[in-house]
């Protein structure tokens, strides 16, 4: 009895900590929010994608062909405010972003709690909620909010023991790919993991079968509407043409300068010299100090999802890779790849987390 009285004083606490922490994010975020500024990146393209469909209640054509997701779900919030002020839209779309980004620390939370304990756990939500180059991303009211919103649940449901819980990691990984469609790689991760989790369960290729079911009838909406106005689905089209073109988005090869071999070489020797680069760069000034103790710690632990986080993180970063093999001298594709070293480095939290140990 006593035991259980703990137990419910410490959640309780937990759950206040987690509120405290939302709002003072939140509430610092709103602080350095430009209110009188208006859209100067590509929050522009994903503002208009939803701004249309709020007018006309249909899917605009030529705007965006892919990763629309975020632009669908500001629509009916778009339709609620009403044909106001275009500032007012534009600050609509920075506050939702910077809601989400906020809300993020929740399952970063739960993802920490799946290898250390729910103080420690606090501490990686902290370290996630207070990064820099998040808070600043969350204010430009691009996409990436709300995908690592979703990815951090995929993530979290993926690491789970029980089948019948695994299914959300399914759900939220169709929900992420339609706000960008690199998330379909973690397909083949998650169904590694699933299979050498549960192999020993009965009817395991049934469940199997169902979750991809549910897989494809979430995306298989999103892809007619986009297949009806563009001719593609933005989802597998992309996917498998970065794979087998992949130099057709470096940055030689749409310059038409050398070669199309020459041009495969220099995107393969770009992806791997600034992911390394970029992932130096995201873990100052803190978490470079975190890193080698970190690793050390959790290979002592010999956590048993250790395995599992490594499965995904290698597929984490290929998006990264593929991001990095481009032409990254642009400014507005370099705050973006900044922001997605970040986004496929979840796993990195635990180990930040796990230092403190």
């Amino acid at each position: 009895m006593i035991l259980k009285t703990v137990n419910n004083t410490s959640q309780r606490k937990i759950i206040l900590y987690l509120l405290i922490l939302v709002t003072v994010c939140i509430s610092v975020r709103l602080y350095f929010l430009p209110f009188e500024t208006p859209f100067k990146t590509d929050a522009i393209d994903y503002f208009s994608f939803a701004f249309e469909i709020s007018k006309t209640q249909q899917f605009p054509t030529g705007i965006l062909k892919t990763n629309n997701g975020w632009s669908l779900f500001l629509s009916p919030i778009f339709s609620i405010i009403g044909q106001s002020d275009m500032m007012n839209l534009i600050n609509a779309q920075r506050i939702t972003s910077i809601v989400i980004s906020s809300l993020t620390v929740i399952p970063v939370y739960l993802l920490c709690k799946r290898f250390v304990s729910s103080n420690y756990a606090i501490i990686g939500a902290c370290l996630f909620g207070f990064s820099h180059r998040l808070m600043e991303n969350s204010i430009l009211g691009l996409t990436e909010s709300i995908f690592i919103f979703l990815t951090t649940f995929f993530l979290y449901f993926s690491l789970s023991k029980n089948s019948k819980l695994y299914v959300f990691s399914f759900i939220f990984l169709a929900l992420s790919s339609i706000v960008r469609y690199e998330s379909l790689l973690f397909l083949v991760p998650i169904s590694i993991i699933f299979f050498i989790k549960f192999r020993k369960e009965k009817n395991v290729h049934l469940k199997f079968s169902l979750f991809i079911l549910l897989f494809i009838l979430i995306l298989l909406p999103i892809a007619t509407i986009r297949m009806d106005s563009n001719n593609m689905d933005g989802l597998t089209s992309h996917v498998f043409g970065g794979i087998t073109n992949p130099a057709k988005y470096s940055s030689i090869s749409e310059n038409k300068i050398e070669t199309s071999i020459k041009s495969e070489n220099n995107f393969i020797t770009n992806s791997f010299l600034n992911t390394l680069k970029f992932l130096g760069f995201v873990s100052i000034p803190l978490f470079i100090f975190f890193f080698p103790t970190g690793i050390y710690n959790l290979v002592k632990t010999k956590n048993s999802n250790l395995l599992y986080l490594l499965i995904l993180g290698v597929f984490m970063i290929l998006p990264a890779m593929y991001a990095y093999g481009r032409d990254t001298r642009r400014h507005h594709e370099i705050s973006k790849i900044k922001i997605r070293c970040f986004d496929t480095c979840h796993n990195r939290i635990v180990i930040y987390t796990i230092t403190f140990l």
